[in-house]
């Protein structure tokens, strides 16, 4: 199997007027095609900020050490434009509270669905089928016919995270 995403040593400090902050210590891991990974830990611990960071989504105090690797590329050089392909084609990130980062007036299908046609060449039919797929895969309870629902509805568990594949089937 293919690496996808491989981090080496990465550490991520802060810049702050008190001094520097350190957020991610020496973070090594390895995910590779068809693999589900889980970062967990307590809260505060730096899992969004390791996230952040490969996404390179972190103030302009952040400062990134170590090697970020996609598909064997280092993205450390990666522009903004650059990074901007990457992101929901590659990897996607839903932030701490889907509640507050999906729109509950627009069904969860609907707005899968916009991504999907945002980031890959496809019919909506294609993309509405993938949505499907994407949400039936992070939430048992979200059936074809939940995608068009007329409200979006997060099933205990599902409230407090949610996560997008890395790769779309």
């Amino acid at each position: 199997m293919d690496t996808v995403l491989e981090l080496e040593n990465v550490s991520v400090h802060f810049d702050t007027p008190d001094g520097t902050v350190q957020a991610v210590r020496d973070v090594s891991l390895s995910l590779k095609s068809g693999e589900t990974l889980a970062i967990v830990g307590e809260s505060g611990c730096g899992k969004s900020v390791l996230c952040k960071s490969v996404m390179k989504l972190l103030p302009g105090n952040a400062r990134i050490s170590g090697k970020m690797l996609i598909d064997g590329k280092d993205i450390a050089p990666y522009t903004e434009k650059q990074m901007r392909t990457l992101r929901g084609s590659l990897f996607s990130m839903l932030f701490q509270d889907p509640m507050t980062t999906l729109n509950p007036t627009i069904p969860i299908g609907k707005q899968i669905t916009e991504a999907v046609l945002k980031h890959r060449r496809m019919s909506r039919e294609d993309a509405q089928k993938q949505a499907v797929t994407c949400s039936t895969a992070w939430a048992s309870t979200i059936r074809p016919n939940g995608c068009s629902s007329s409200r979006t509805i997060f099933p205990g568990g599902c409230a407090s995270g949610a996560c997008l594949p890395s790769r779309w089937p």
